[in-house]
């Protein structure tokens, strides 16, 4: 389906010498920089929206694809061979990590443009989602089922099959995948958020068998919701939304509490900002995944912190909200923190090899957020010398009432090639404190593909990442430009995933161009974090020196680390019947009954 862009232009001041983070409970100050007036950017407002004729685009393949999962390949076939991009000159690129691929979904079964990628791994499958599509495979590349969108959720009754931008993530906290895809029509009158979770850890096929299904109505004050984002913790679900129409743009979240879902009940659930809690944001927000087993806490050991949304809009600044207590009364924080004078271009589009049509790297907003022990994670894409570059903050949190910077960086990849784009950055990190961000890139002599690279704290210098790791590389030009060279869309997003029975391995699920269409690949990534040999070949300067002299982990784990659930934030009882709000909070609602 296609998309389009809002443009708002949201001038915000900051105090001199103050920042100030605003929330329900009161103003509270810390000290930041120079006085600076920012201005936001043109906004990512990603989603798909049926054409103007009311159809999502579709290409006709005749018979050679299906989104229908009885006519679905048998077995799909994994591979451990290098990559090399045929627009590339020079020597094979670093593969060192990555000791697994194998393809995915493609045009030929999805039929939608842009596709939207995203994954997730289990303890024994890994899970994918597109536009129209979801599919499973072992870990071993072998195919078990697809379907499409519209007949997943067939049990919530979706009116059209406009059901798009879906993510899905794995809960380690319960042993579950969660699936969120959006739904409209097309002159945008409904607007409902579809909800799954597995019955447990690996799925064995796409029908209530083994999901609960669930839908919430997500038309709010006469706007439809789009661009979700999506994250959990140890207690509960959290969706984003930028949401369009009605009397103003702004940004939701839905806070789903995951007693009911995950037991097949209807959902309580809140959506926020009402008047009064964070003051109606604007941007878009990204949940951070959080998979430590306590959840969030701070230097304080405060425990009634849920997770932190995140987003980039406002130049050289992140805008940070805080929840606390989510499933019982939740209260938001926002905190400006300034990344420094790096933002000062417009956004380019990246140049390919074979087709004069750039490809649409879509906007500077937060693509993905993780939080891990004190640290939280963003990537985005910010322009340097003329070429998008996909970027890297992490945000020290140990004090939650003063965040800063802790480090940052680029993704360059010019040891793809000379110049080369990169962008739709996505972030995961273990309970080790090792990093890695899958990415798109592409160049005047390559073709776009899937890369990742990693990152170590306890071993990488500020800033500095690991030799770029091939998940696919492009083999032609992508020309489906949408309109004009303009719009030729990508994205909107990657995935990447930490394998939750091996800590040291993480699977990235991307897109690459191939036969002129997008195919989309699986690549396994492991490190051994134990390892702590000195590395050179790092891929924030454009000079390399070297390959990474980490040692890669082929085996798989033996097991899970042990979870201690954090102890009830909220003193909740196990009532699921609907809530009145009160205040400035939220009502929460159990008004769908899971099949």
């Amino acid at each position: 389906m296609t998309s389009f862009r809002h443009l708002i232009l949201l001038a915000v001041s900051i105090k001199a010498g103050a920042q100030k983070a605003e929330g329900n409970h009161g103003s509270r100050l810390y000290s930041t920089g120079s006085v600076r007036k920012l201005q936001q950017d043109p906004p990512l407002y990603g989603g798909e929206i049926p054409p103007i004729a009311g159809t999502p685009i579709k290409i006709d393949f005749g018979d050679s694809g299906s989104g229908d999962s009885s006519s679905a390949n048998a077995a799909q076939g994994s591979d451990t061979s290098s990559q090399s991009n045929s627009g590339r000159t020079g020597n094979e690129l670093d593969s060192e990590f990555v000791n697994l691929r194998f393809d995915g979904l493609s045009l030929r079964e999805a039929w939608n443009i842009p596709p939207d990628p995203n994954g997730a791994a289990g303890t024994d499958s890994v899970v994918a989602v597109v536009n129209s599509q979801i599919e499973a495979h072992r870990k071993d590349g072998t195919f078990m089922y697809r379907t499409s969108l519209f007949d997943f959720f067939r049990s919530k009754s979706p009116t059209s099959s406009y059901i798009f931008d879906p993510k899905i993530v794995y809960d380690p906290h319960q042993d579950r995948f969660v699936v969120v895809a959006l739904h409209t029509n097309s002159a945008r009158t409904i607007s409902f958020t579809f909800l799954a979770v597995s019955k447990n850890s690996d799925p064995l096929s796409p029908t209530t068998d083994d999901w609960y299904f669930s839908k919430i109505n997500s038309r709010v004050e006469g706007s439809w919701a789009d661009y979700p984002g999506l994250g959990v913790d140890e207690e509960s679900i959290y969706v984003t939304a930028n949401m369009f129409g009605g009397s103003r743009f702004r940004s939701l979240v839905w806070i789903v509490e995951k007693e009911g879902l995950y037991s097949g009940r209807a959902p309580q659930w809140g959506v926020y900002p009402s008047e009064g809690n964070f003051n109606n944001i604007y941007g878009t927000y990204q949940p951070a995944m959080v998979r430590d087993p306590n959840g969030v806490s701070d230097s304080s050991n405060d425990s009634s912190i849920g997770t932190y949304l995140v987003s980039y809009g406002y130049n050289n600044y992140l805008s940070v909200v805080r929840i606390t207590n989510p499933n019982d009364n939740p209260s938001f924080a926002r905190f400006y923190v300034f990344i420094g004078d790096v933002d000062n271009e417009s956004l380019f589009d990246a140049p390919q090899l074979g087709n004069p049509c750039n490809i649409d790297t879509l906007g500077k907003g937060a693509m993905d957020a993780s939080w891990h022990d004190g640290s939280l994670w963003v990537t985005f894409t910010l322009p340097f010398d003329g070429q998008a570059t996909a970027y890297w903050v992490k945000v020290d949190t140990t004090n939650s009432n003063s965040l800063t910077v802790a480090d940052q960086g680029k993704i360059e990849a010019d040891d793809i090639a000379p110049r080369t784009h990169t962008f739709f950055p996505s972030i995961a990190v273990n309970m080790n404190g090792v990093v890695v961000m899958g990415f798109a890139a592409s160049a005047e002599t390559i073709y776009a593909g899937a890369y990742a690279v990693v990152r170590d704290d306890a071993i990488d210098p500020p800033g500095e990442v690991s030799a770029t790791q091939v998940i696919r590389a492009g083999t032609s030009p992508y020309p489906y430009q949408w309109g004009s060279c303009s719009r030729n869309r990508w994205g909107d997003y990657t995935s990447v995933a930490v394998d939750p029975v091996d800590e040291d391995c993480f699977w990235v699920y991307n897109e690459y161009a191939s036969e002129n269409i997008w195919k989309t690949a699986w690549g396994r990534v492991c490190v051994d974090s134990d390892d702590k040999k000195s590395k050179s070949g790092k891929n924030s300067k454009s000079t390399k020196t070297g390959k990474s002299s980490k040692s890669i982990k082929s085996g798989k784990g033996t097991g899970k680390d042990s979870k201690s659930s954090k102890a009830s934030k909220s003193g909740k009882d196990s009532n699921m019947g609907s809530q009145s709000g009160k205040d400035s909070k939220a009502s929460k609602s159990g008004n769908d009954s899971n099949k």
